[in-house]
């Protein structure tokens, strides 16, 4: 409470960075806004608190805003039972793309809070924490709109958000936008990018665009030179494959088959097979037959 009280010069600080005090209503009343504050020593004025616990947007300072509006009085409760009134209500802005409205203005309040039930309703967002960060992407595209930083027990928005994604334009400038997409999945191919963005309408690809990396690293190897050798007599070398299961089966349920082929005559063998197992077999009738 001392904390939620102090001053702008910080001359009644009471506790240390990992306290946190909560403000709540003793009775419901929709008139009232109920909000939870936490402490944050460090240029309170500029620092933005995520939090869950308040049903409005908080600002301790008119500078914040780039338009605000008077308004009739709303009360607010204080942890000492006290109210304070809120008499601006504005829109704030944190980048080109992110910006909160309907912001309450307390006068001498130490703090800012994001409240994040109304950011949810207001962006269409979701919001998801992790131990070091807090991660706000909107629920269609999923792009992000911003990101808080896990300081002090605090989810903290980074309000310089915006020079970060310009630093991240600058360097991504040379990828294709229109395969934005096919880069960030792996170099997708364009029939498995068709069937996702079935599911995900937001994935965008080029059917007619060609990507560089996908020939350099997907390019088969160079044939094997025509060979000429041939052994002397019939029987003194055969080669031998095992073509892999076939997807449709034959008549009889066989899905590979055995080949022998005679390296002096290029005659050819070929045995079915239901399994990989028939492959022995196959190889010892194969001698006898050829002994006899």
């Amino acid at each position: 409470m001392g904390l939620l009280q102090q001053t702008n010069d910080g001359s009644k600080a009471l506790a240390s960075i990992n306290q946190v005090g909560s403000i709540t209503s003793c009775s419901f009343d929709p008139s009232v806004v109920t909000l939870t504050a936490h402490s944050l020593n460090k240029d309170k004025c500029l620092k933005w608190i995520l939090d869950s616990g308040a049903t409005n947007h908080i600002s301790s300072s008119l500078s914040n805003y780039v338009s605000y509006n008077q308004i009739h009085p709303i009360p607010i409760n204080l942890p000492d039972g006290a109210k304070v009134n809120a008499t601006y209500i504005g829109v704030i802005r944190f980048n080109n793309n992110f910006f909160i409205k309907d912001v309450l203005h307390i006068l001498n309040f130490a703090y800012n809070l994001i409240s994040i039930s109304k950011l949810i309703c207001d962006h269409n967002c979701e919001v998801t924490f992790t131990s070091d960060a807090c991660i706000i992407q909107d629920v269609r595209t999923k792009g992000k709109i911003g990101i808080a930083d896990f300081w002090g027990g605090l989810y903290v928005l980074r309000t310089g958000l915006g020079h970060e994604e310009n630093n991240t334009t600058l360097i991504c400038r040379n990828v294709n936008k229109n395969n934005i997409w096919h880069v960030r999945l792996g170099h997708l191919s364009n029939q498995r990018l068709a069937v996702m963005k079935q599911q995900h309408p937001c994935i965008q690809y080029n059917m007619n665009d060609c990507c560089d990396v996908c020939h350099k690293s997907k390019q088969k190897r160079l044939p094997f030179p025509e060979s000429f050798s041939h052994a002397s007599n019939v029987f003194d070398l055969i080669h031998t494959d095992i073509w892999r299961p076939c997807s449709t089966a034959s008549l009889n349920g066989e899905r590979y088959f055995l080949t022998i082929v005679d390296d002096n005559t290029r005659f050819t063998w070929i045995f079915l097979m239901k399994s990989k197992a028939e492959t022995r077999t196959h190889i010892i009738n194969f001698v006898h037959y050829v002994k006899t």
